[in-house]
């Protein structure tokens, strides 16, 4: 029940993100809808389904945005394990600062991560497109990490809530059945 809702979660954002984000913000900050929900569920969930939904995502962004096949997917799990390990070890409150900070650095490990995997697939011919440091590509990573940080402060707390849900009806299903 609950991976089916995370799923349903993550393209319900596939489908935001492709038909209004990308639509009205043509060359600017964008609004990242399938990483902030991929940030909230690495740092409320264990790996193992954050990972599996991380994957799943990056598939299904890279198919229907035709993106470069792997590198997106290659990203998002990376950004996810990172933001995970960092909560984890080190951070581990849900306080405001906190997660406006995870969600900055980690739109900043997605876009590192992006253009290290795009600049090894240009390196080995793999695609033709450059991707490039410019100023420009600066302007898009910080106004698209202070929009994906606000968001990720609305989409946070009620995450945490439906996850708590969940683990209580597990709880009760174990305790009744």
């Amino acid at each position: 029940m609950r991976n089916f809702t995370y799923i349903c979660l993550i393209l319900i954002s596939l489908i935001l993100q492709i038909n209004i984000s990308n639509k009205l913000f043509l060359d600017y900050p964008k609004i990242n809808l399938i990483l902030i929900v991929l940030i909230c569920l690495s740092i409320i969930e264990k790996p193992k389904i954050f990972l599996t939904l991380a994957f799943i995502a990056g598939m299904f962004i890279e198919f229907f945005e035709n993106e470069f096949f792997g590198i997106t997917t290659i990203s998002f799990l990376i950004v996810c394990l990172l933001v995970n390990y960092l909560f984890q070890r080190f951070l581990g409150s849900y306080n405001f600062l906190v997660i406006m900070l995870t969600g900055l650095l980690s739109t900043f490990i997605y876009f590192f991560c992006f253009s290290i995997f795009a600049k090894i697939y240009l390196l080995f011919n793999i695609v033709s497109e450059n991707f490039s440091f410019s100023k420009n590509f600066l302007f898009l990573v910080l106004g698209e990490a202070g929009l994906n940080s606000i968001i990720i402060l609305f989409l946070f707390y009620p995450l945490i809530k439906l996850n708590g849900f969940f683990r209580k009806l597990e709880k009760f299903k174990k305790v009744s059945g």
